[in-house]
């Protein structure tokens, strides 16, 4: 009894505690209105009036404001009462910018700032690399280990290269790669790189390429961006592989070329006349402003070395030969102004792998993450009789077993396993590295899948900026359908509403010709068109003409007064012969005549077009306001920060 009268109070008091959290939430950020039963709290308001006082010359009276803002918020929510957020074109097109607003709040500075600041001291200069490479098996580690206490010891690095390196391309020159500049290769090979002194030797580093032992050679410090032109000549393809026979032609005549450079041939004139890039070619050969990466291997490697005016010499990539010419050099310039450029190069390769897995430990540790061990042995266990094969994935697939837990939930192996094909066979070390891939993949996805459905509650500010697109969307979508577009296309309504209003359109000075001018190359065919014309139904005229003539004629419409036209003040108002158009010598009234002021909603359709809209729009939050209730708190409105 007492056992139950403590769980009593206890939930009494837990109650309390909710029930004064909730409170102390309203009261922080309380309700200022609701519209159609849809609550639009103080802090959205605020935000949206704020904003608008910042686009505008003048500060917005706050009255003037809300009256706005409700008008804006019942037209959302007619958008909504349509269903068209439902539809999947608004869907797809309000996730796609869902997508690009939620990038800063994955990708904050706090991850991002230390690598980008890393990358911009690195760009001071470039580096000359040579490496020995192994496939990314695990008995290579060993024997790369077994490599660098060679080299340690005073063997050749160049020589080792040549014997034990599987990349056969730099082997051939002792593990030579060239110049090495941020973000040519992958981040581990380059964070090892630029860690090491010239002349030393790394310590072994895993990329998804393999193991590399990386020997710097040298320094460069020309960086910055570069302004550049060039000539390329293609080799001939046949049936979509290099037709071998042409090479040394085209090595020949690239050859040839330089020698002409190289005695003072202008080098935009070779350009347009030789360069198989006929884009750039025009143009000089000129490609623009470029940096470190931006280019193809065989342009940059040239660029980096050559002198501002000067020329490269051929430089041979896969597809054909390029001639490189440096026109103008920009040094690297303070952080601030390189800063979006860096961010960019940072986001998009392999540094933002490991900004992710960062984000994925914080997010770990934030959502009280927890990996079951259970399920390791069971895998181990499993994985161990006869490796991944059909057993092992059947088995999986119907696990209860959970691989993890977070604040969201938890994961179960069945969840993750029903991806697998039981077709898959793999080893037992295959297969470990197979499912650990798999529950790696799934727990990154599980984190920031949750990240991103609780950011609106984590950041206030992406909240409200991510309502404002929505709704900014529907209320476009909205707009158009019950205003814009009807205005353009309810032809009947537009003619009435000109009918009704037709007093405000007679602002003529004076009369104006309304009709058409037929336009034909000579005398025969104006003749032809003339006797054509005879046969022709009045309403089907213009259509038929020119579907008959086609090209040896045009027809314009006119509603123009004199002076504005010289065919019309020749033909209309007596005025003096017109001067022909090069190509339609001849030219005569198809139909017409003289009005002194508009007679339909044609004669003004722009005017009358916008006027319209206004009305509609009018009658339509008339209708909203009938239609849908909207309460405002005016204790909650004097809250409101000027």
């Amino acid at each position: 009894m007492i056992l139950k009268l403590n769980n009593m109070r206890n939930k009494l008091f837990l109650s309390a505690l909710v029930a004064f959290s909730m409170n102390a939430n309203a009261t922080e950020d309380p309700i200022l209105m609701t519209v159609n039963g849809k609550d639009v709290k103080l802090s959205e308001f605020e935000y949206m009036y704020h904003k608008n006082n910042k686009q505008q010359i003048e500060k917005e009276s706050l009255e003037n404001y809300v009256d706005r803002f409700v008008v804006y918020k019942l037209k959302v929510a007619e958008a909504e009462a349509t269903g068209l957020d439902t539809l999947s074109s608004f869907v797809k097109e309000f996730n796609g910018h869902k997508a690009e607003l939620i990038k800063p709040y994955l990708n904050s500075e706090k991850y991002t700032e230390p690598f980008a600041k890393e990358a911009y001291e690195r760009m001071k200069k470039n580096l000359y690399v040579s490496h020995i490479m192994m496939p990314p098996l695990p008995e290579n580690e060993s024997k790369m280990d077994s490599i660098r206490n060679c080299v340690l010891s005073g063997e050749d690095f160049g020589e080792l290269a040549k014997k034990y390196s599987s990349d056969h391309y730099s082997a051939e020159k002792g593990g030579d790669l060239g110049l090495m500049w941020v973000g040519k290769y992958p981040y581990e090979f380059e964070d090892a790189s630029y860690r090491t002194s010239v002349g030393k030797v790394s310590d072994v580093v895993k990329t998804a390429f393999g193991y590399h032992l990386i020997k710097v050679t040298g320094e460069n410090y020309i960086t910055g961006k570069y302004r550049v032109a060039h000539i390329v000549k293609t080799y001939k393809r046949k049936f979509n592989e290099i037709d071998s026979t042409n090479i040394n032609a085209v090595n020949s005549s690239v050859d040839s070329v330089y020698n002409l450079l190289k005695n003072g041939a202008d080098f935009a004139e070779i350009a347009k006349e030789f360069s198989d890039d006929k884009r750039s070619g025009n143009n000089g050969g000129e490609l623009g402003w470029f940096g470190a990466g931006q280019l193809v291997k065989a342009i940059e490697d040239k660029m980096i070395i050559t002198r501002v005016g000067e020329i490269s010499e051929p430089s041979k990539a896969e597809y054909g030969v390029h001639i490189v010419k440096v026109l103008e050099y920009k040094p690297l310039g303070d952080y601030e102004d390189v800063k979006d450029d860096i961010l960019a190069i940072v986001n998009r390769d392999d540094r933002s792998e490991v900004i992710q897995n960062m984000k994925i430990e914080d997010l770990k540790k934030e959502l009280g993450y927890n990996e079951n061990l259970k399920f390791e042995s069971e895998i181990e266990t499993l994985l161990s009789k006869n490796g991944f094969d059909s057993v092992f994935v059947t088995t999986m697939q119907s696990s209860k077993i959970p691989v993890f837990s977070y604040k969201g939930g938890e994961v179960l192996v069945s969840d993750i396993a029903k991806t697998w094909s039981p077709k898959l066979h793999l080893g037992v070390e295959q297969g470990r590295n197979y499912v650990r891939k798999s529950v790696d993949n799934v727990i990154n996805e599980t984190l920031l899948n949750y990240e991103k459905d609780n950011l609106a509650n984590k950041y206030p500010e992406y909240a409200n900026l991510l309502n404002e697109y929505k709704e900014g969307l529907l209320l476009f979508e909205i707009s158009n359908k019950k205003v814009w577009d009807k205005s353009s296309s309810d032809k009947e309504g537009l003619e009435n509403y000109f009918n009704k209003n037709k007093s405000k359109y007679t602002v003529w000075e004076q009369p104006k010709f309304k009709g058409l001018i037929v336009f034909s190359l000579n005398d025969s065919i104006e003749n032809e068109v003339k006797e054509y014309m005879k046969s022709l139904g009045g309403d089907t005229v213009a259509t038929a003409l020119h579907k008959k003539f086609r090209r040896n004629i045009k027809i314009e419409r006119h509603l123009t007064s004199k002076g504005d036209n010289r065919f019309v003040d020749e033909l209309v108002f007596n005025g003096e012969k017109a001067e022909p158009d090069k190509k339609y010598k001849n030219y005569f009234i198809l139909e017409g005549k003289l009005i002194e002021q508009p007679e339909e909603a044609a004669d003004v359709r722009g005017q009358v077009t916008t006027d319209y809209q206004n009305y509609l729009e009018k009658q339509w939050i008339k209708d909203l306001k009938s239609k849908y209730k909207v309460k405002i708190n005016k204790k909650v409105l004097k809250l409101v920060k000027g």
